[in-house]
């Protein structure tokens, strides 16, 4: 087998493991933005131990005991508590929000039949 061919069946394998979850997170993330929720910056934490490890006990393990990850995830709330006090003072201001894309806009062209 050619090495394009090794790359496409790695390309595939990445799809469909860790960059699915990575896609689907970023889609929730961004429909939930649509909605009008406030993320604060840099909203995930993530790991991966690499494409081996499927073994869930020691994953559960790791995750528990990785200092790096608690830190971030400490991080993580700190930015959230600071995005919540200042929502709730009032100090973010009021801003209209206009809609962007072709579907919150009449077209300026009549249509054509």
């Amino acid at each position: 087998m050619d090495e394009s061919r090794w790359h496409d069946i790695g390309s595939a394998e990445e799809l469909s493991g860790k960059g699915l979850q990575q896609a689907v997170a970023g889609q929730m993330l961004g429909f939930f933005a649509e909605l009008g929720c406030h993320l604060p910056p840099f909203p995930y934490i993530a790991h991966s131990r690499g494409w081996s490890a499927e073994d869930m006990e020691r994953n559960v393990r790791y995750v528990m005991e990785s200092r790096e990850l608690r830190d971030g995830a400490a991080d993580l709330v700190a930015r959230a508590v600071s995005l919540a006090k200042t929502l709730l003072s009032g100090e973010a201001g009021e801003a209209r929000t206009t809609r962007g894309g072709r579907k919150a806009h009449q077209l300026d062209v009549p249509a054509q039949i």
